[in-house]
């Protein structure tokens, strides 16, 4: 091989190196900006995907919030009365008395406080009231002091605030 090949060996593998830049310079640079370019639309996207996923947590939550405030809304549009009072006190103990202590009308709705007092055989009954009246949603409010008094069963005294419209 003379000098002449290697020259022309040395051309070939000079043209081979341009057109191999070229082709990474005007074809593979471009498309790794653009991958560069997707990804950080990618992570913003990611970004909005999260802030919506919180917002719809909270709006679900809000939700489950209505709901659980619908159940006063329905006590109070009925109105939960000093018999319904009573009828639920009696599962409870006995010896129910119930007396009108006081009314007030306010701008949107109606409280009326009554004494209440009964015999329980134990604080257990009047904690399962506390529950019942919790879980169901009755606009009813246990105003303090509560009296236990033992004697042959426990004689329980207190004040209860009714809401209605």
């Amino acid at each position: 091989m003379g000098a002449k090949n290697k020259i022309i060996y040395l051309l070939y593998t000079l043209l081979f190196i341009s057109l191999f830049y070229a082709v990474v310079a005007f074809l593979i640079i471009p498309d790794m900006k653009r991958a560069g370019d997707l990804k950080e639309n990618i992570s913003q996207l990611e970004s909005k995907l999260k802030i919506l996923k919180e917002k719809n947590s909270d709006l679900q939550n809000s939700f489950f919030d209505l709901n659980w405030y619908k159940g006063y809304l329905r006590y109070f549009e009925n109105g939960f009365s000093k018999k319904d009072l009573e009828n639920l006190l009696i599962i409870y103990g006995s010896e129910v008395a119930v007396k009108k202590v006081d009314k007030n009308i306010e701008e949107n709705y109606k409280v009326v406080k009554y004494l209440v007092s009964m015999k329980i055989e134990t604080p257990k009954n009047f904690y399962s009231f506390l529950n019942y009246v919790e879980e169901n949603r009755i606009p009813i409010k246990i105003e303090y002091p509560i009296v236990f008094e033992k004697k042959d069963l426990i004689e329980l005294r207190f004040k209860v605030a009714l809401y209605s419209f």
